[in-house]
C-alpha cells in the first residue's frame, strides 16, 4: 500500500456489461523495492489476468493497448514525461497465452531471464533493453473463482468474484 500511495493506483480493469473480466497491474520498475535497478524509464507489468471464459475475446489486448497508449504520453507515474519501455516476466505454464499476446503486441525477449522476460520499447531512443529483472517462481492457479481487492486512499475501488 505504501507503494500505491506513493505512485497512485497502478491497475486497470476491463468490464463487459458492467462485469469485471480482466485486470492488469503495473508499477514503475524503479519503485519496486525488490528490484535493484538504475533505470527510471521502465514500467513493469506484475500480472495480467483474464478468466478462461473471457480469453481470446480481446480483453487482454484491450488492457495492454490501454496501458501502452497511456504510458506513451506524459503521465504522473513518470513525473509528466512518457515512459520509454514496458517490461514483464511471463511464464509459459498451464495453457496461459500471455507470452503470445505480449509478443503479438511487439514485446521482445530479454536474454538472461529464466522466465520469458519481455520488453516493449515505446521510443526509438531506447537503445539498451537489458534489465535486471529476477526470474519469478512458477506458480499454478486453479480457477475456482478469483477475488481481486484493490484499496487506495482508504476506499475500496473494485472487488469481484
Amino acid at each position: 500500500m505504501k507503494l500505491y500511495r506513493t505512485v497512485d493506483p497502478c491497475a486497470k480493469i476491463t468490464y463487459i456489461a458492467n462485469k469485471p473480466v480482466g485486470a492488469i497491474e503495473y508499477t514503475p520498475l524503479h519503485s519496486i523495492p525488490y528490484f535493484r535497478t538504475k533505470r527510471r524509464d521502465a514500467l513493469y507489468i506484475h500480472c495480467m489476468y483474464v478468466p478462461k471464459r473471457y480469453r481470446h475475446r480481446g480483453v487482454g489486448s484491450a488492457l495492454l493497448d490501454s496501458l501502452i497508449n497511456e504510458m506513451s504520453k506524459p503521465n504522473k507515474l513518470f513525473r509528466q514525461v512518457p515512459c520509454l519501455m514496458i517490461a514483464t516476466s511471463a511464464s509459459k505454464i498451464h495453457g496461459y497465452t500471455q507470452v503470445g499476446l505480449f509478443k503479438h503486441k511487439g514485446f521482445r525477449r530479454i536474454e538472461g531471464n529464466a522466465d520469458v522476460g519481455l520488453v516493449l520499447p515505446l521510443s526509438d531512443i531506447v537503445k539498451d533493453v537489458k534489465l535486471d529483472i529476477p526470474s519469478s517462481k512458477l506458480r499454478t492457479v486453479k480457477e475456482h473463482g478469483v477475488k481481486i481487492f484493490f484499496q487506495a486512499h482508504l476506499s475500496v475501488l473494485h472487488a469481484y468474484k
